[in-house]
């Protein structure tokens, strides 16, 4: 999901690293998942997301428009019109997403029966690592109901304000590492490591680590590499110095 009109850093899934835009880093490394079946932009019909559809088009990405506050609703039109189940919600400000964590995620989700599986409730794992896997009939329910203008914008703030009326599972980073055969980190709970894109400074910190991955996927990597990496000050830290490190 994502759209030109963010407020804090605009036009911001656009932006280029090493002459390359953040969504499609996304989108690099959600093709490396194996348990999804497509992957779909999903923006709005506004005129200035019309860029964003061009880079889509340029890459033979679908591309599926809708309201531009009604993400809920447009979420919805998307899986009904391509006839998923279930779909996966990844934000567009997330370049240094973990395609692992989407796959397990995805494979929770398909081993139980759940309404939503999420790793934000709570959060464990950093901004720019949350992975939602939505039921589309569950979702439909929720859209025949009277919901607010914000449970509409932000997709699933229905289900977490309102817990105790849906089957929601919660995977936690440490276990998550654990069953991937990575390295568990130090803190049961790095939420505070911003990962995702919402402030110059977070342009400047991910396209040094984009930099220094130089082109090795996310998830090709041991996790805690990154966390490591992002609990410094990457601003203050020299370059040879970061090369060091990895």
């Amino acid at each position: 999901m994502a759209r030109l009109s963010s407020v804090r850093l605009p036009r911001k899934a656009l932006l280029e690293i090493n002459g390359k835009p953040i969504i499609e880093y996304v989108f690099e490394s959600l093709y490396k998942c194996k348990n999804g079946s497509q992957i779909i932009l999903l923006t709005s019909i506004n005129k200035e997301d019309d860029e964003l559809c061009e880079w889509a088009n340029s890459k033979n990405v679908d591309i599926f428009r809708g309201p531009l506050n009604e993400v809920a609703s447009r979420a919805l039109e998307a899986a009904n019109k391509y006839g998923f189940d279930s779909f996966v919600r990844i934000s567009g400000d997330s370049p240094l997403i973990n395609h692992r964590f989407v796959d397990y995620g995805i494979s929770l989700f398909n081993n139980y029966n759940y309404d939503l599986v999420t790793n934000i409730y709570p959060r464990t794992f950093p901004k720019g690592q949350s992975v939602e896997i939505i039921h589309t009939k569950t979702l439909s329910k929720i859209l025949q109901k009277k919901i607010s203008v914000e449970e509409n914008e932000h997709v699933t703030k229905f289900f977490y304000n309102n817990h105790d009326k849906f089957k929601i599972l919660n995977f936690e980073l440490n276990k998550t590492l654990d069953e991937l055969g990575q390295l568990k980190v130090e803190q049961l709970n790095i939420s505070n490591i911003q990962m995702s894109l919402d402030s110059r400074i977070d342009f400047e910190n991910i396209g040094r680590v984009v930099s220094l991955l130089n082109g090795i996927s996310p998830g090709d990597i041991e996790f805690k590499t990154l966390t490591e990496l992002f609990q410094k000050n990457l601003t203050q830290i020299p370059s040879e110095k970061l090369s060091e490190i990895l």
